[in-house]
């Protein structure tokens, strides 16, 4: 968020507090900031504590009470959880009503809590007004337990509320559980289908090369002795990945080893071996050619005849198996290459037609993936008929089979597992903690464990798993009891990206399932994953795939299987994988579930068999299908975001993610039908096969994405910005996926932090996002490479210990951006705390290797002003180095919250260097910014690298680049919305507003005009006439929904009271807007603002929630008067009238609803 001109009504008068004893500087330090951190059991106590109530109540009353920002969270692993409030009174007429000290009471049971005895923490009376407090109980919060608090408030008055109890769920007191905080925890052990855990059928494995065989530690002895023939003089090894030639870069080799020695020796039992090459002091990045080749081990000259390569560290496969794989040994003297056909011998090697030690040194085939295993081959039949097209419209439908359109995505099979246990009675409570490298999908005696879908979500899984917990008391009952659980492949091993990418973290999808039961009588007892379970991968679905789509028959259905008493002898027992090291915590975000449903507005049969079906809407998820038929009737539903102008639908934008879900009917009745490990971004679908018409229950559409609460409202009197705006939310909501998807349709599922980096405000002011933006921003910090580089694909998956699409301007700073415009929005220091190291590596990295201030070298992928709607494009070391300065700037300003000084002024410092280098190399007297585009003006001014009077010059070029453009944005990814900020808040915002409103290409309005519902990945995705080959539903232009809120609603906070602590309310009416009516929440509750501009009259009614204030800044001239209820302001004590300029009055209120008018 950018810092307002004028100075807040905070910072210009100061806020009384209610003395209450001394308080430390660290203490002031917390208050400022947003958070107070209670030390000391009690706190200060000159006032009614513990069990007393005030004799004359406050109004106030807590209310929306969180743990985490979230509503009586389970499982979390904080250890000093935060708790936060909001504040009501009951009235709704009352004005100027803060919280000048809270406390807060924790206890092990509501009876104990209602009786006040807070046997875990009382805080006592606490000075300050943040409606935030961190626990810090009597003693270490346990694992497994569960904590009710309620939280009261004294006001401004000394008045003390009634104590506030329930959280936004209501009923009983507020609560949160805890998880498993120690490994030990964990008596579970990962188990998934024995057939998927054969080393035969892992997929994806190369053939025409050398794989050594499987150890069960990294540590098992392996090597290879080459025999040169004879003595001869050699300087440098190279050992060639087992790697298909032609592999995008994105693959890693396969099994390539992470450590080994190399010796040479001159006799054949090697007991003159000498040491050439040591690299057991750290693992070797796997090559990636061409943009990692394999590592030329060169020493000086040696004579030899043997040459051994000991391999000291195995990497690991899959399951319990650790090995490694090699194609060529090359030796080299010199440019000569010598171990050409030469003998080699090997500690143990697979031997097989296509696989042996002889490829080391012979030449052979090239290598290549083996076939698909058998075991896993499991492909719904070719359609017969009908035209449309996969990949692109030349391809007729029928000719291609779903195995050669993607070879590889209809391996991902659905695992059934299930255990069977008694119980003599029901438990008093039943806790399920469960998680998968994979998507699981639990159930209890046939009963879904939640709601959550896609579960346990996307983390970089080699650092850290995510575990759900659940009470599932209410599904237990005594006597028998079944557990079971479909396995998907999911993020873990689906596919995920582009090239066909999967397998990106494994091979074989895991459960890790542990279900905890308390009896009445204080007995515990535990059931987790363990060899008593069974599985089969012979269910009725056959595969499911994320991008790919899901399989169904149901002629291979198995009744029964999800309950007691099934008769599963023909399953295999579960295979088990022991826990490694790799931390489980708690996924601290909210659960992807089932959102709205939708009934298409049309469909229509466009060949014959062949109907499409028209939602009116882009959404993520997918189609729930009501029909039947005849045994084996096969349907299929091809998603799509667009149609060919045949009305066929149009799939050429989806870069050969299939998007098609199949079912086989069993003949046994109508069903209802859905894909359950799987989701498509569709307005559109295609139906074949349907043995009856179709009718208005046939096919029911089923948003699907983290369950985020909207919590905004917005309306205008502009049809259009009405429109941008419920594209805004559309196009964001498609794309909430535990992690900011690239994608809603296409095959680019991965996340970009480029993508989502200027939509972070967008999204907190629509949705409460806080716990969903605080899960991604740890993952910001997990996939940091080592050099401090923030990956511009976060989780950085498939390209993890890699320095690969990673420190690129403007996606790596979104590093820096998104905490902050986090901690702005809620407050919370400790999002600050945790990232700050992090933070610092980052620019200090940037500034290490740019010694001049200028982002000349190291600049990754150095994007650019990616896909920019027009010419001249912003220039990319430019636009590097604004990034750099506001990264800077951030730095310092991180600092500052934190009391840094020294890393404050540092900072601060740096960031000055580079403003004055950004002016020297790039800025001309008359305010010309080199590339004369507008993002080159826009960067500089919205990041305020410019002094004056250069910075005004600078403004008249940016108004005279747009007029140039006729009025339309030139800019791309880096730019668009600081040309959007720069405008509306530097005097253009008429010419921002006429961009806005603008319907011809490239505008937002030209999206949502033509076939838009979501915002495209660029301005001319589509054109008439012109087949679609980009996505239809992506982050970047979103960030229109900010410009929406902040100059049209007129609704910013104020950065210098973070979390809501005050507002500034500033709408600007032009000619395209008349009135607006909107309402946020923010941290500290609701802002509602309703403006009217009438002919000679502007009316606005606002209204700000307790504990926090309001700059409200009016258009219109200083002679005008200003009413509130119809009498002068002057006559309300509790508006403060404050200097404004000739084009505005400014005036400073505190909480509560106020109804203004301006006139002559």
């Amino acid at each position: 968020m950018y810092t307002p001109k004028t100075a807040p009504a905070s910072a210009q008068r100061n806020n009384s507090i209610a003395p209450s004893g001394s308080i430390s500087r660290r203490d002031l330090l917390a208050i400022a900031t947003g958070t107070v951190i209670v030390t000391t059991v009690g706190g200060c106590t000159d006032g009614p504590v513990y069990g007393e109530q005030a004799s004359n109540p406050s109004p106030l009353r807590p209310m929306a009470l969180r743990c985490e920002a979230m509503v009586n969270p389970l499982g979390i692993d904080e250890v000093h959880p935060q708790l936060t409030w909001q504040l009501t009174e009951l009235s709704g007429n009352l004005r100027g009503l803060s919280q000048t000290a809270w406390q807060v009471q924790v206890a092990s049971s509501p009876q104990n809590l209602a009786a006040g005895l807070a046997d875990v923490w009382d805080s006592g009376r606490v000075a300050g007004q943040p409606s935030a407090a961190v626990v810090r109980p009597i003693k270490a919060l346990a694992s497994r337990e569960r904590y009710f608090w309620r939280v009261r408030v004294w006001d401004q008055a000394g008045q003390l509320s009634p104590w506030g109890t329930e959280s936004p769920a209501g009923g009983e007191p507020a609560y949160w559980t805890m998880g498993l905080l120690n490994p030990a925890d964990w008596q579970a052990q990962w188990v998934t289908d024995a057939t998927l855990a054969t080393p035969a059928n892992y997929p994806r494995v190369p053939q025409h090369c050398y794989r050594a065989e499987m150890a069960e530690h990294a540590d098992a002895a392996k090597w290879i002795v080459i025999d040169l023939g004879k003595v001869q003089s050699i300087d440098t090894v190279v050992l060639q990945p087992a790697r298909p030639p032609g592999l995008s870069p994105d693959y890693a080799s396969f099994l390539y080893p992470l450590q080994l020695k190399i010796q040479t020796a001159l006799r054949a039992d090697l007991s003159d071996a000498v040491l050439v090459v040591d690299h057991t002091h750290r693992d070797i990045a796997s090559p990636r050619p061409p943009a990692m080749n394999p590592p030329r081990f060169g020493f000086s000259p040696v004579r030899a005849r043997f040459l051994k390569v000991i391999v000291t560290k195995l990497p690991y496969w899959e399951g319990r198996w650790y090995t490694f794989a090699l194609g060529r040994i090359e030796i080299f003297n010199g440019a000569k290459e010598l171990a050409t056909n030469c003998n080699v011998t090997c500690s143990d090697s697979v031997e097989t037609a296509t696989v042996s030690q002889k490829y080391l040194t012979h030449n052979g085939p090239a290598i290549a993936w083996c076939p698909p295993p058998p075991a896993l081959i499991a492909e719904p039949p070719p359609l017969p008929g009908g035209n449309g097209s996969f990949s692109d419209a030349y391809t007729p439908f029928q000719e291609r089979t779903v195995r050669q359109i993607a070879p590889e995505q209809t391996l991902s099979r659905v695992a059934l597992l299930r255990r069977e246990f008694t119980l003599d009675e029901r438990p008093s409570r039943a806790m399920l903690y469960v998680t998968a490298r994979g998507f699981y999908d639990l159930s209890i005696n046939g009963r879904s464990a939640s709601n959550a879908v896609l579960a346990p979500g996307f983390t970089e899984f080699n650092k850290r798993i995510c575990y759900d917990a659940f009470d599932v008391t209410s599904l237990l009952q005594s006597g028998k009891n079944a557990l079971a659980c479909r396995l998907g492949y999911g993020w873990y091993a689906g596919h995920m990206n582009l090239w066909d990418m999967c397998y990106i973290y494994g091979y074989v999808p895991k459960l890790l399932v542990q279900l905890e039961l308390q009896y009445a009588d204080g007995r515990t007892q535990i059931i987790a994953g363990d060899q008593s379970w069974r599985s089969t991968i012979e269910g009725p679905i056959r595969y499911s795939d994320p991008l790919a789509g899901e399989f169904q028959d149901w002629r291979l259905a198995q009744p029964g299987w999800d309950t007691p008493g099934f008769d599963a002898t023909s399953w295999t027992p579960a295979f088990t994988i022991a826990r490694d090291s790799t931390p489980i915590t708690w996924h601290r975000t909210q659960h992807v579930t089932r959102n709205l449903k939708l009934r298409p507005v049309s469909h229509r049969q466009v060949s014959p068999g062949v109907f499409v079906f028209d939602f009116g809407q882009e959404f993520s998820g997918w189609c729930q299908l009501t029909t039947d038929g005849p045994a084996g009737t096969h349907i299929t539903l091809r998603h799509a975001e667009c149609l060919n102008p045949d009305g066929s639908i149009s799939v050429r934008n989806l870069w050969e993610t299939l998007q098609r879900d199949d079912y086989i009917l069993d003949g046994k009745g109508p069903r209802t039908l859905e894909p359950h490990f799987t989701w498509h971004g569709f307005r559109y679908v295609e139906v074949r096969g349907l043995a009856h018409a179709p009718n208005a229950q046939t096919l029911i559409g089923q948003s699907v994405r983290a369950a985020i609460a909207s919590t905004s409202e917005f309306e205008c009197s502009n049809p259009l910005y009405n429109k941008l705006m419920r594209a805004t939310r559309w196009t964001q909501w498609n794309m909430l996926f535990d992690v900011p998807t690239g994608c809603a349709a296409r095959a680019e599922r991965l996340a970009w932090l480029g993508d989502v980096r200027d939509c972070v405000n967008t999204a907190m002011l629509n949705m409460d996002a806080a716990a969903f933006f605080g899960k991604y921003t740890a993952d910001i910090r997990d996939s940091q490479t080592p050099q401090g580089r923030f990956c511009d694909i976060t989780p950085h998956a498939q390209l993890r210990d890699t320095e690969m699409v990673a420190g690129s301007p403007g996606w790596a700073d979104c590093g820096m951006s998104l905490p902050w415009d986090l901690y702005l929005h809620t407050g919370d220091v400790r999002i600050v705390e945790r990232h700050f190291a992090a933070a610092r590596r980052w620019v200090d990295w940037v500034a290490g290797n740019n010694p001049g201030h200028l982002w000349a070298y190291q600049r990754g992928n150095d994007w650019g002003d990616w896909l920019s709607a027009g010419k001249p494009v912003t220039p990319k070391e430019l636009a590097a180095t604004a990034y750099f300065a506001r990264s800077a700037d951030i730095m310092s300003r991180m600092a500052g919250v934190l009391g840094k000084q020294h890393d404050q002024q540092h900072y601060a410092t740096l960031f000055s260097d580079i403003r004055r280098a950004f002016t020297k190399a790039y800025v001309s007297a008359d305010g010309t910014i080199q590339g004369d585009a507008q993002g080159s003006y826009a960067l500089a001014i919205a990041f305020g690298l410019l002094d004056e009077p250069l910075a005004s010059k600078a403004f008249q070029k940016l108004l005279a680049a747009v007029q140039r453009a006729n009025g339309h944005l030139t800019t791309g990814f880096l730019s668009t919305r600081a040309l959007m900020q720069s405008l509306s808040q530097f005097g253009g915002h008429d010419v921002a507003a006429r961009m806005v409103n603008q319907t011809t290409l490239p505008s937002w309005g030209y999206m949502v005009d033509t076939i838009g519902t979501t915002f495209w990945e660029s301005f001319d995705a589509y054109e008439k006439g012109k087949p679609v080959v980009l996505s239809l539903n992506h982050w970047p232009w979103s960030s229109i929904g900010e410009w929406l809120w902040s100059f049209v609603a007129g609704i910013t906070l104020d950065e210098r009271q973070p979390g809501g602590g005050a507002v500034i309310i500033q709408p600007r009416p032009v000619a395209q807007v008349n009135w607006c009516r909107g309402s946020i929440t923010t941290a500290r509750g609701p802002v509602q603002v309703q403006w009217q501009r009438l002919t000679d009259t502007f009316k606005i009614d606002v209204a700000i929630p307790h504990n926090s204030e309001a700059t409200i800044k009016l258009p219109s001239p200083p002679n005008w008067s200003v009413l509130e209820n119809g009498t002068p302001v002057a006559h309300h004590p509790d508006i403060t009238p404050l200097n404004g300029n000739n084009q505005e009055h400014i005036l400073l209120v505190p909480s509560g609803r106020y109804a203004l008018e301006c006139r002559p």
